[in-house]
């Protein structure tokens, strides 16, 4: 995968919607292989990436926001990981509606 991200990135440029894909897909990679260093470098760039293209409210953000929460939770860093698991709420309440079960779920965690 990080080899995609840099040739995607060689071929279309360091803002196009399909490094921002490739960098989340790494990102999440990354996570679940514990690179904690490397996740958050990857899903910071999709996010950069996605807010432009996709907008602060898309699931694209809330799905790297969410990532991005247990990177955070996982490195010790609570208060960022709890500033990052409002804005997921925030963004899936806006996107399903309070009685969505992404919702309750979210407020259960």
């Amino acid at each position: 995968l990080k080899r995609r991200v840099e040739r995607e990135r060689e071929r279309l440029g360091d803002d196009d919607e399909a490094v921002g894909a490739a960098s989340l897909r790494l990102g999440i990679v990354l996570l679940d292989q514990e690179d904690l260093d490397g996740a958050e470098e990857h899903l910071e760039e999709a996010m950069r990436i996605a807010r432009p293209i996709c907008g602060e409210w898309s699931w694209e953000m809330a799905l790297a926001k969410s990532c991005l929460a247990e990177v955070y939770a996982k490195q010790g860093r609570l208060d960022d990981a709890l500033k990052m698991e409002k804005q997921v709420l925030r963004v899936r309440r806006r996107v399903h509606g309070d009685e969505h079960d992404r919702v309750a779920g979210g407020l259960n965690s």
